[in-house]
């Protein structure tokens, strides 16, 4: 004992050998060898001074109540209980922190196995630890301790002492409240309402017995009755609102003890944790509580802050749990009116707690979203101050970041006032009075979020870093805003029109007026977001449309004009800001082409109207190919793609093919487009086919004029085509190597490129549009068929043509026919065998999507439920199991990650569109040929398509396994799948074991409840082989070493599984105990 003191020293000394390490723990163990080793460890605590080995000590008794409790005669619990306790209440005040947490974590560790039947006395006990600061602290932090892990997820105990715990502790709560409550309101009232910090101990300290009111204090409430309560409720009989803050003065000027404080501190921090588990009712929480709260979360002064973000988390806490009480709206009330209070007082925000402005505006948003409507029940509830409370509130804010937050705020407002704007006369008079409030808001939000006006700010967001929706900070910022303007016309559509139509006119000019460039920039940032407003308010413009036809002319034709200007002096080329301006007015002007679908059937009976239209129509169309040149960025050129792209598609003008400028651009788009990006070309191929293949508005063509559509696409298509046709069909075209030179890849992959863009632009098309491009097409097809076979390896260009192919099969089935579909993958099946999937799981990245491509293909064609396809089906399903499966999930590859998703794809396709395949009747027996698979081969099968589902869930991919838990879902709901006799005898068992294994180990422990439906969807489709068979093989593989009272716990969680909701809880509880008896179990 004289040198264990010693040894334990040295063992945290870093510079320690592992060898003389070794030594000392042996000579540790051997000390700590006997059943009666505790004794000696509480020895060494009382004993020493050093804090290494407090630590140790600490760290041998909390093994002990882990491990060892459940061992311990009753003497040797109490023995220990009260030894820690003691020594916590005998030296806190001398305790570090870190010493001073862990035994209370010890303590509350054995409060968890023995209260209250072992140690009744525990929470009156705490409870009466007041006679000095020093108590008490240790008195609320045990508690909090005690309320923080009573409540917890860990599995340190048994799921049935979780329960009984939380039931046992919630008897108390009231008590505790009260009484924190009690010394919170008097700590208010010493400290903030007669300025009185005293008394004070001759040591320093305060003393909470000193000023503490008894339970049976009569007038307990009556100093609280001043304090600055500024609502009037509405039994007050005074029908108004308004401010004194009698107190505010002097809360300024002054200052609480850091004891008091600290007391403060641990009292919120403990209602804000019962606040998040407790039951709202009148024992828990009054309007009483809820005063005393309130006074304190108006504490934002820099030496009280602390207090004041701690009880605004508390209101915040019950804001969120939407608690309606008896009385609520004169509690409300009184919450508005601090709110209130706090609003004025805030408007300055000089020197505030960012941590505090978020909590306020936190506190806030939940008063908007789940109180206002209830509050403005009260009919003299002043909801236009608030108004002007809230927008200086938020035009104070420190930061453009907190300036944000509250922008949300205003948009759940905007939409509060949009919702009931509608309901009847009354309430629109009422919105329409809150117009001057509304209109200086939308003044400030402009100014906020222009650069000419707030710059500085503005720059604080990064601009350059976008995210997966290649947006950045200050795209979102600018996307609320935009947001925020369309609620905003919805209320108040000519004030917003006006403000906007100016601000245009006002920008371009300086746009190009200024000498500087930096001003020019900013002006052309600020014009971005104007046209993005104008975007979102696009309706206003179709609503009365023959009033409004001329203005709305005018705007759309000063949009095409700065646009022109634009282009034609390729600003775009300045910087990135001018490439977003010529974007957003692509999207502005597009946006309009519902306003333009009207003007074009209004026009369809009138000649002279047709022509304005199309001359108006041709300016746009020039816009476009203005973007079309290697000079535009890729989202440029993308931008005036969508808006040919919706003229073609949605406005459809008949006689735009024989427009001059379409004329030309068609004869020169091949040799133009050969280098574009292939997602670029796509778009703006897709763009013009839509001209040939779609009739023109509330048009029906007849036989002759699609006859006459498919020479002109013909005609078109040959420009290019034939040159493809031509080098590919040469008959020295492999032989002489041609096919590998660049020129040719180029062509090939280009011509494939374009292919695709034509059958996507026709996928969702009538059968007339469809036919129209297989007959163009159909000549190029066996041609293309051929080159798979010498292109095998050559990953860009297999990629191009596996595409062309997906968007074929996909977009022409029909047309097609599914002789020649047979044959062409039958043909693809031969050439890409197991050796050449193989060399492509270890290819490069294009080999990978090349036979995503394929897979694809083969998910298309398993997505036909018309029953046609089922001659092929065996060949997919072989080709599935027995090629894909084997060799490209055999090794951890780097492209395996790349296919897995889409080959899981195909496999929930054939299994849930061809799930009679496999349970087939005689007809569809009939369908399939006689040389391919039987019944038996087809059970085969399918349990070989479940045990590749089962599989991904040994996987790490969570994405795959999501989708497999769908596809099992859905597979159920298409056949029973779990009460079919081929998953009870094949498949059950094995299913069972992985996902029991899943929820056991807690591996996917965010798809828990996902799982556990599984589970219950097997369980209650086979209840008696689960209860008679399953249970006992798992007791017996996964519980080895349980105790047979552990086993029966466990085995009565299972065999108590009647529905979905005892499932999920009985399975919740199962993990934890799982979890806990094999903790315990180890030692």
């Amino acid at each position: 004992m004289d040198n264990i003191e010693g040894v334990i020293i040295q063992c945290f000394d870093p510079t320690l050998s592992p060898k003389k390490k070794s030594e000392l723990e042996n000579i540790l163990n051997e000390f700590l060898s006997d059943n009666k080793s505790y004794q000696k460890v509480e020895f060494l605590l009382k004993t020493t001074a050093n804090e290494n080995v407090r630590f140790y000590c600490l760290n041998i008794f909390e093994d002990y109540i882990a491990t060892r409790w459940h061992y311990l005669q009753v003497d040797e619990k109490l023995e220990i209980r009260n030894f820690i306790y003691n020594y916590l209440k005998d030296n806190n005040s001398t305790l570090s922190r870190l010493i001073l947490n862990k035994g209370i974590k010890i303590i509350v560790n054995i409060a968890k196995r023995d209260w209250p039947l072992e140690w009744p006395e525990l929470i009156p006990d705490l409870l009466k630890l007041n006679n000095s600061f020093d108590e008490l602290r240790l008195s609320f932090t045990i508690i909090k301790t005690i309320n923080e892990e009573f409540t917890s997820s860990r599995e340190d105990i048994n799921a049935s002492r979780k329960i009984e715990l939380k039931q046992l502790f919630l008897r108390y709560v009231p008590m505790i409240i009260s009484r924190m409550m009690t010394l919170l309101e008097n700590i208010y009232k010493e400290v903030f309402v007669m300025n009185n910090i005293s008394p004070i101990s001759a040591n320093g300290t305060f003393e909470p017995n000193s000023f503490m009111l008894s339970p049976g204090t009569p007038n307990i409430n009556t100093g609280f009755n001043n304090l600055p309560m500024i609502g009037i409720s509405p039994t007050s009989g005074i029908n108004s609102f308004s401010f004194p803050s009698p107190v505010s003065a002097s809360i300024n000027n002054t200052r609480i003890d850091n004891q008091r404080k600290e007391i403060c501190v641990l009292i919120l921090e403990n209602l804000n944790q019962f606040f998040t588990w407790i039951p709202f009712s009148k024992e828990y929480i009054n309007s009483q509580y809820l005063s005393v709260i309130l006074s304190y979360a108006q504490l934002y002064q820099e030496d009280l802050v602390e207090l004041g973000i701690l009880a605004m988390s508390c209101i915040n806490e019950i804001f969120s749990k939407n608690y309606v009480p008896i009385q609520f709206i004169s509690i409300l009330l009184d919450v508005a009116s601090h709110t209130f209070e706090i609003l004025k007082n805030l408007s300055v925000l000089r020197n505030i707690d960012n941590t505090y402005l978020e909590k306020f505006t936190e506190h806030l948003g939940l008063f908007i979203t789940q109180h206002l409507k209830r509050a403005e029940t009260y009919k003299d509830f002043p909801i236009s101050d608030f108004l002007i409370l809230f927008l200086n509130y938020s035009t104070a804010q420190p930061d453009i970041f907190a300036f944000e937050r509250c922008l949300g705020l205003w948009y759940s407002l905007l939409e509060y006032f949009t919702d009931h704007v509608n309901d009847d006369e009354k309430e629109k008079m009422k919105i329409e009075s809150y117009q001057p409030i509304m209109t200086q808001f939308f003044e400030q939000l402009l100014l906020k979020a222009r650069f000419t006006s707030n710059e500085y700010n503005l720059k604080a967001f990064n601009d350059k870093t976008e995210d997966i929706e290649y947006q950045t900070e200050l795209d979102h910022f600018i996307n609320i805003c935009a947001d925020i303007v369309l609620k905003l016309s919805e209320l108040y559509p000519e004030c917003v029109l006006q403000k906007l139509l100016g601000l245009f006119f006002n920008d371009f000019q300086h746009m190009q007026s200024e000498t500087t460039f930096h001003s020019v920039k900013n002006y052309a940032k600020d014009m971005k977001l104007t046209l993005q407003c104008f975007g979102q308010i696009a309706y206003l413009f179709t609503a009365e449309f023959e009033n409004n036809f001329p203005s709305t002319l005018q705007l759309i034709q000063q949009f095409m004009n700065a646009l022109s200007t634009c282009m034609e002096n390729e600003i775009y080329l300045k910087g990135h800001c001018f490439t977003k301006l010529c974007v957003q007015l692509y999207n502005t002007i597009r946006l309009q082409i519902h306003w333009m679908v009207k003007w074009h059937t209004l026009s369809q009976n009138d000649e002279k109207s047709m022509k304005e239209f199309m001359e108006f129509i041709n300016g746009i169309v020039n816009l476009c190919i203005m973007g079309f040149n290697d000079k535009c960025s890729d989202i440029l050129m993308s931008a005036s793609a969508s808006l040919l792209n919706s003229i073609t598609s949605t406005l459809r003008p008949s006689k735009l093919l024989i427009q001059p400028s379409i004329q030309g651009y068609l004869s020169v788009l091949n040799n133009q487009s050969v280098k574009w990006p292939i997602p670029v070309k796509q778009q703006i191929y897709s763009a013009f086919v839509n001209i040939f293949t779609l009739p023109g508005l509330n048009q029906s063509p007849n036989e002759n004029e699609w006859i006459e559509r498919t020479k002109a696409l013909s005609q078109f298509i040959e420009q290019f085509g034939n040159v493809y046709y031509n080098q590919i069909t040469q008959e020295n075209f492999i032989s002489s190597m041609e096919y590998m030179k660049d020129d040719s890849r180029l062509l090939i992959i280009h011509t494939l490129t374009i292919f695709s863009a034509i059958l996507k632009s026709v996928r969702e098309e009538s059968s007339n549009s469809k036919t129209v491009v297989f007959e163009v097409l159909k000549k190029y097809l066996p041609a293309t068929f051929n080159l798979l076979q010498p292109y095998i390896n050559d990953g860009e260009i297999l990629l191009s043509i596996f595409d062309f192919l997906l968007n074929l099969f996909d977009t022409l089935q029909k047309q097609i026919g599914l002789t020649v579909i047979s044959k062409t993958v039958n043909m693809f099946f031969s050439i890409l065998n197991e050796n050449q999937i193989q060399t492509i799981m270890f290819g490069d990245i294009k080999d990978a999507d090349a036979l995503i491509k394929f897979i694809q293909l083969l998910t298309v064609l398993a997505e036909d439920t018309s029953k046609t396809i089922y001659p092929l089906l065996p060949d997919i399903i072989s080709y599935s199991i027995n090629v894909i499966f084997k060799k490209c999930f055999a090794n951890e590859t780097p492209n395996l990650g790349r296919i897995q998703f889409s080959y899981y794809e195909l496999i929930e396709k054939i299994l849930i569109n061809q799930w009679r395949y496999f349970f087939p009747n005689s007809l569809i027996k009939s369908m399939i040929s006689k040389n391919t698979n039987t019944e038996q081969d087809h059970r085969n099968e399918f349990i070989d398509f479940l045990n590749i589902i089962l599989y991904s869930f040994k996987g790490k991919d969570i994405n795959c396994i999501k989708k497999n838990i769908n596809t099992l879902n859905m597979l159920n709901e298409k056949c029973n799948i779990f009460s079919q006799d081929v998953f009870k005898d094949a498949l059950m068992v094995n299913y069972l074991d992985v996902l029991f294994e899943i929820l056991l180990n807690k591996s996917l422990d965010f798809l828990r409840d996902d799982i556990i439906q599984i589970v219950y969807l097997i369980i209650s489709n086979n209840f008696m082989l689960f209860t008679t068979n399953y249970i006992p093989h798992l007791l017996t593989s996964k519980c080895t070493n349980f105790s047979e009272n552990q086993l029966g716990i466990i085995n009565n969680y299972l065999n108590n599984i009647k529905d979905v909701q005892s499932c999920t809880e009985n399975i919740y509880i199962l993990v934890n105990d799982y979890y806990y008896f094999s903790r315990i179990n180890c030692h």
